[in-house]
């Protein structure tokens, strides 16, 4: 997902950012939300912090340009999303008109499916996954995106017989990814074959949002979205 394009030695000078403290020159000019990701998350996390505190995290979760308000009833999740809100405002930013305004036990967010079972891939992202598997790749870059979704999913292959089975069938389809010409070798096809049978649907071991889904009732309101706003274009021109 995070295309790049080369910059000149003189053009890099110019690509320096701030990341929670620490300065970073890019060598690459990263094109659209991959671009915008590097200012958004900085940006959005030090406007939240300022104006709420250091415990700002602990009634939403912020993922580049998406916030996931949560809270342990629906009152009090419709009061802390009136306080994230009043804080965007503040930041000058645009909350998207095509994000839902509603207040459930389950939404979906940056393509995951949030409830009290756990977190797992949103239904369309699982299908997009198990379509991809069944299909033999045509060219690295496709076999390389594959391999990115995996990588994304990565929990979601209960059915091995051994966790390193999933390494070794990674391994197996990385180095083909390079390949000239490109072709999926017989080991490559088992390799596919054996993701696309494992493959299940079920929650991820996302350890670091075990807080966000300890209870049945969880609410959930998924608040901010700037992509109708072309926010990484307008930054990368």
């Amino acid at each position: 997902a995070f295309e790049s394009l080369p910059v000149t030695e003189e053009g890099s000078r110019l690509f320096c950012f701030n990341l929670m403290g620490n300065i970073y020159q890019s060598k690459v000019a990263l094109q659209g939300f991959s671009y915008s990701a590097m200012c958004w998350t900085y940006h959005l996390r030090h406007g939240l912090q300022a104006a709420l505190g250091s415990h700002y995290d602990e009634i939403c979760a912020v993922f580049v340009d998406d916030i996931l308000v949560y809270g342990s009833s629906y009152r009090q999740c419709l009061a802390r999303r009136r306080v994230i809100c009043a804080v965007l405002t503040a930041l000058g930013k645009k909350i998207s008109t095509k994000t839902p305004s509603t207040i459930t036990p389950t939404i979906e967010c940056v393509g995951l499916s949030w409830s009290s079972n756990g977190i797992s891939l949103s239904e369309s992202n699982a299908d997009t996954l198990r379509t991809a598997l069944s299909t033999v790749p045509k060219s690295g870059a496709q076999l390389r995106r594959l391999l990115g979704s995996i990588n994304f999913a990565q929990s979601a292959f209960p059915t091995l017989t051994k966790r390193s089975d999933l390494s070794s069938a990674k391994k197996t389809l990385y180095a083909l990814v390079d390949a000239k010409p490109f072709k999926i070798s017989e080991e490559g096809h088992r390799a596919l074959q054996l993701l696309a049978k494992s493959f299940k649907n079920e929650p991820l071991a996302l350890h670091a949002y075990t807080d966000l889904v300890d209870g049945y009732d969880k609410c959930w309101a998924l608040i901010f979205d700037s992509s109708d706003d072309a926010i990484g274009g307008a930054l990368y021109r």
